[in-house]
């Protein structure tokens, strides 16, 4: 790639020397911290035996339910042709996966879509699985599947109060089944239409905000292509190129710097679980997130200037401080369809997932679908700890994971790969570079072509600007507007 732009080389002739540090054993940490994340354990959510609230499978659970909800209410409201109990069943199948709490929340979606007649059946289903499977449910579930039966067979016989069931069952359901709870309990023709409105407001807003989510991202993403397609031709043409030199012996050192930041975090985070709290916080969080980027001091307790080591990771202002966060919005939008193919992938790799179980529909175990814990974070808090919350996904994670993934890392990446040709280097130091920061994120394996396909954005800024600025502002940009889809949703 030609360097037409480049205003500040690095200049490593002129710096101090740098040691080349020990790669090999640094990636064998980095490897084996990578392995303990992926299968150890604290990888996997825990679900406690009852449902309270978002435990049942998640909020992405509740959402996706919602969203069936409440556009089937927005159809029939407007006069459209409703859709027959099959598709309807079809389209809720996402909820029939994964453990028991997810497939009772499938049969109230159902019960409330389809009409209490498939609900009952669906019960029956999961009777048969469960027993098929040798899988026993907890205390609470087979009082939720006891309680859902005599209600559902109440509306059956159009007895809408389901005077079959006691008070305490009516809170069992609204206790361990949250939103799902409510909805059963207000059917079409019960008498508290306050409650259903109230219930189906819910779903309503769920569904607009979707909507109003894919809308503008797809406005966005085709403004993307524009933008890309833009990019290509002028780096075609030789008018942009990278601002990243490479030829510093410091590549083993960073990667040793890798090492050490892993290390610490995982170090800081078992530390900050152990402090007593007398009220739930994730600030402890926030502090050790933050306290881990002192991991960049390791080149400097080695003998490199601090000056050498900001310059090599990225840690300057660039040629023009104030377009930096601008650029960064730019390539964030140029990046938008590399996210929706990685979203295509994603879903292609669900829907194989679904057909690998045997028989399919009789794995039990936690589903796959792709979601972080803010997720749940979010609705947890309130007041000062939602800016916490905030905080973590749009300050500290851009600050750290860019500082350390595509200043540290892709630093040393670039300078390993640095006798090769100079495209087949970028190529492999930003896939190589966005695999591993895909990997150890928590949503999981299917959601690593969409981590990777943001990474890869934000890798080529690095590569472009030279700067940490604009993939920083590129990342906060990211997450800046899932935090605020997903205030609106929840």
């Amino acid at each position: 790639m030609s360097n037409p732009e480049q205003s500040e080389p690095n200049g490593h002739a002129e710096l101090d020397p740098v040691p080349r540090g020990h790669p090999i054993i640094a990636w064998a940490v980095i490897l084996a911290l990578v392995l303990r994340i992926i299968f150890g354990p604290g990888r996997e959510p825990e679900v406690p035996d009852a449902l309270p609230g978002n435990a049942t499978g998640g909020k992405v659970t509740e959402l996706l339910g919602k969203h069936l909800v409440g556009a089937a209410e927005m159809m029939r409201t407007a006069g459209m042709k409703s859709v027959d109990s099959a598709q309807i069943i079809q389209q809720a199948q996402p909820l029939n996966t994964g453990p028991i709490d997810n497939r009772l929340c499938f049969v109230v979606v159902v019960g409330e879509l389809a009409g209490a007649s498939e609900a009952v059946e669906q019960l029956a289903h999961l009777s048969k699985r469960l027993e098929r499977n040798g899988i026993e449910p907890t205390a609470h579930q087979s009082q939720v599947m006891n309680a859902l039966s005599r209600l559902y067979a109440d509306y059956q016989a159009d007895q809408w109060d389901a005077a079959s069931l006691e008070a305490s069952e009516r809170e069992l359901l609204t206790r361990e089944l949250d939103w799902f709870g409510r909805l059963a309990l207000v059917p079409t023709g019960g008498a508290d239409k306050d409650a259903r409105t109230a219930v189906l407001a819910a779903a309503t807003r769920t569904t607009i905000t979707v909507t109003l989510a894919f809308v503008s991202g797809t406005f966005l993403a085709m403004a993307g292509c524009i933008t890309l397609v833009v990019f290509i031709v002028v780096l075609a043409r030789g008018r942009i190129g990278s601002r990243l030199t490479t030829g510093s012996m410091g590549g083993g050192l960073y990667a040793e710097t890798f090492a050490v930041w892993m290390l610490l975090l995982q170090a800081l985070t078992y530390f900050v679980s152990l402090i007593p709290l007398q009220q739930p916080t994730r600030l402890p969080t926030l502090t050790a997130f933050l306290l881990s980027l002192s991991a960049i001091a390791w080149p400097v307790l080695r003998g490199v200037s601090w000056n050498h080591v900001r310059q090599d990771i990225g840690l300057t202002a660039g040629s023009r401080p104030y377009l930096e966060p601008l650029w960064g919005l730019v390539c964030y939008i140029s990046t938008l369809p590399l996210v929706a193919i990685g979203m295509i992938v994603m879903m292609a790799l669900l829907q194989l997932q679904g057909f690998m179980g045997e028989p399919r529909g009789d794995n039990f175990d936690h589903g796959a679908t792709p979601s972080h814990p803010i997720v749940d974070w979010i609705p947890e808090s309130g007041g000062w700890e939602l800016y916490v919350v905030l905080a973590i996904a749009c300050i500290a994670a851009p600050l750290v994971e860019e500082t350390l993934f595509r200043g540290v890392l892709y630093r040393h990446l670039r300078n390993t790969t640095a006798a090769w040709r100079v495209w087949l280097s970028i190529i492999f130091s930003v896939l190589a570079n966005s695999f591993l920061f895909a990997l150890i994120h928590p949503q999981g394996f299917v959601a690593v072509p969409v981590l990777m396909s943001l990474a890869a954005g934000f890798s080529l800024a690095r590569e472009w600007r030279g700067s940490l600025l604009a993939p920083m502002a590129a990342h906060a940009t990211n997450n800046t507007l899932a935090m605020i889809v997903i205030s609106m949703l929840v």
